[in-house]
């Protein structure tokens, strides 16, 4: 036996596997996913399928600005669900709806400004309130 190192040389016919995607295609996804949230005040699992296209698409974006959207998103899903939770269950002495409409207007507050930036091609702060 001997040591010898094969080395293989590509086929020169073979173009490399790409794993290039375009920003319009993270900006496409972006979109997508505020829609999605945007649907959920009708249709209420889509918020579900949004943040679920956030965590699968989110480190693809990453170093773009949509990076910083998806964090955003995700972030607003689990605050919107933790007042959510917090309101149904404080309903009982009569604060919990206060509780559920100031979640859904901080809510809608997040995706209007979320989608300004986006289209002015600006990130966001995942991590303030408002």
């Amino acid at each position: 036996m001997s040591n010898e190192i094969i080395e293989h040389e590509p086929n020169s016919n073979q173009q490399p596997e790409q794993n290039f995607v375009s920003e319009n295609e993270h900006r496409k996804y972006t979109f997508i996913v505020y829609g999605l949230y945007v649907t959920s005040f009708f249709v209420l699992p889509s918020i579900f399928v949004g943040v679920i296209i956030a965590y699968i698409k989110r480190n693809e974006t990453y170093g773009t600005v949509d990076y910083s959207h998806m964090q955003y998103l995700i972030r607003t899903f689990w605050v919107t669900l933790i007042g959510v939770v917090v309101g149904t269950f404080l309903i009982i002495i009569g604060i919990g709806w206060l509780i559920l409409l100031a979640t859904v207007i901080w809510f809608a507050y997040r995706l209007i400004m979320g989608v300004m930036r986006l289209l002015d091609n600006q990130e966001v702060n995942p991590y303030v309130w408002f």
